[in-house]
């Protein structure tokens, strides 16, 4: 799988190794990735989803979608949700990946930005969390600041698979909830 480009600010890593040549590491030899090629890996990942969102491409979602491969089977994910939208809590990958195309029903504009994001890898022992801030727009008339974690594994293919997330807080504060003309 090619990665493909990535449209955030020119701070972010627009593909693994910074665009390095075929005889580097790469996505398809994630096993080989340590140090900061492997943080950029991870930061492309998470960039990638945010790409997927604003541009609409919800076939990530799908269990054969670009980015099916870095979700873990058994992904757990929190964020805050409309009031009587949606289950609360922890959910799974299924029920998680529902959200996305309510919310964009619900608000159109809806967009995500990436501020800073901050990655601690434990190569050891094969795990990962990553910290961003952010915000969320087209929901109302704020741009509404979030924090999200996101926790990555190392699977015994040598993959690297998100397998929590929790965050968003804030998203939903203070918009009028209006039912989506859905047809």
């Amino acid at each position: 799988m090619t990665e493909p480009t990535i449209q955030q600010h020119a701070s972010a890593p627009t593909s693994l190794n910074g665009g390095a040549g075929p005889s580097q590491a790469s996505i398809n030899s994630p096993a080989s990735l340590t140090g900061s090629n492997l943080v950029k890996h991870l930061e492309w990942i998470a960039y990638s989803f945010v790409d997927a969102i604003n541009d609409r491409d919800l076939t990530w979602l799908g269990d054969d979608g670009p980015m099916s491969p870095y979700i873990s089977q058994d992904f757990v994910g929190e964020q805050e949700r409309i009031p009587g939208s949606s289950q609360t809590g922890f959910v799974g990958r299924e029920e998680h990946a529902k959200f996305f195309p309510m919310i964009l029903a619900w608000f159109p504009n809806y967009k995500i930005r990436i501020f800073d994001l901050s990655t601690c890898v434990d190569e050891r022992k094969g795990k990962a969390v990553m910290f961003f801030n952010g915000e969320s727009t087209g929901i109302g008339d704020l741009a509404m600041p979030s924090t999200c974690t996101v926790e990555f594994q190392r699977y015994d293919d040598g993959h690297w698979k998100m397998c929590r997330f929790a965050g968003v807080r804030g998203m939903v504060d203070g918009c009028e909830l209006v039912s989506p003309d859905v047809d």
